[in-house]
């Protein structure tokens, strides 16, 4: 029994190490800068890596936390780990890492005013450098006009849902292609909306789609197209 015991701690090692070792793979982590990531040494992880060791619980917080990867597809293979891995995470842009072609870094805006916003993404990075969000290359037509935002109010909901990661194409902001599409907006004080754009002869009607909100409609004249920052393409919630 135990010889059996012993066979059975050394086979979950290394199928614990094996599923690590294929997530950074998958994420194109170098053990060095995962390790720095999370807080604990070189030595540490490739023991883990190697399958002599099992991840501490600390370890294991540190990975739901930082990248949402289960505790329990860490410790058993369940559930599948594409549910963790296609969606958008945000990381400090220094721990980013080097990503594989099918993932890309694009950078996050955190602050509420998009006053300096001028129709294209690179300018965001001047809001908060320090922070970026990995999705899925395929989720990204022009890498180089696209930003994320978190959506701060329930102003969409159900369709985004309040604290949702919004990604936004500025390449895309002429009013005739985006009817009935969810766009960023920028109101009259430069702060960022999310909105249905609903157009009509004389003006661009942007809309929440919560009946609740509907006061907060922002009303512009056609030729005020420039208050469109970009289209959005895509938006992911945490909440379940």
């Amino acid at each position: 029994m135990g010889v059996r015991g012993s066979n059975m701690k050394k086979t979950l090692k290394l199928e614990i190490a094996d599923r690590l070792r294929g997530f950074l793979e998958e994420r194109g982590l170098p053990q060095a800068e995962f390790a720095r990531t999370v807080g604990f040494t070189p030595g540490y992880i490739n023991d883990i890596i190697r399958g002599r060791t099992k991840p501490s619980i600390n370890l294991l917080r540190k990975l739901k936390d930082i990248y949402e990867v289960s505790i329990e597809w860490v410790l058993t293979g369940k559930p599948s780990p594409t549910s963790h891995f296609e969606r958008p995470i945000v990381v400090e842009k220094s721990r980013g890492g080097t990503r594989k072609a099918h993932y890309i870094a694009i950078p996050m805006l955190r602050n509420p005013k998009a006053g300096i916003l001028h129709g294209r993404a690179v300018a965001v990075k001047d809001l908060h450098p320090d922070y970026c969000c990995i999705v899925p290359r395929n989720w990204v037509e022009n890498p180089k006009d696209t930003f994320c935002t978190l959506i701060k109010d329930n102003s969409m909901e159900p369709t985004i849902p309040k604290g949702s990661h919004a990604g936004v194409d500025c390449a895309k902001r002429n009013p005739s292609l985006l009817y009935e599409k969810l766009c960023a907006v920028r109101d009259k004080e430069g702060h960022l909306l999310i909105r249905r754009l609903k157009p009509t002869k004389t003006h661009l009607l942007f809309e929440p789609d919560n009946p609740a909100a509907r006061g907060k409609t922002l009303c512009v004249g056609v030729d005020e197209e420039s208050h469109i920052i970009g289209k959005v393409e895509w938006a992911w919630s945490l909440l379940k």
